[in-house]
């Protein structure tokens, strides 16, 4: 079973009503989370969210998908540091693979990026 996690969903509900791109993240990601499947595919599944409600639904996620294949794509580093594999991509090329820790230690692309962050939310 394949689950595939996307925001692009149409943005309207019944009767006309719609709803905000955050809120069609968190429909998206309870419907994958109600079918528990063995491949997740998250493609920027928490890119209209708050800091504090994507730490809520990666905590969920990985959970959940304890047993499961995951796989993420994403502009956002928050939550990597679980994943056993990262590929770091730029201008479409691969410029880096490993752990988090093996990327944090390498001091590449990926140890640059995480600094910016962590000067942007410190």
């Amino acid at each position: 079973m394949s689950v595939s996690v996307s925001h692009s969903m149409s943005p309207s509900l019944r009767k006309g009503r719609t709803y905000r791109e955050g809120n069609g993240q968190r429909l998206a990601i309870a419907r994958a989370l109600l079918k528990n499947g063995v491949l997740w595919i998250l493609d920027e599944a928490t890119s209209a969210l708050d800091a504090r409600t994507e730490a809520d639904v990666f905590a969920e996620i990985f959970r959940q998908a304890d047993e499961a294949t995951l796989v993420m794509v994403s502009h956002r580093l928050t939550g990597l540091e679980r994943f056993d594999h990262i590929i770091v991509m730029e201008a479409g090329r691969i410029v880096e693979t490993g752990s988090y820790d093996e990327l944090m230690q390498a001091g590449g692309v990926f140890y640059g990026l995480k600094q910016i962050e962590q000067d942007i939310f410190a």
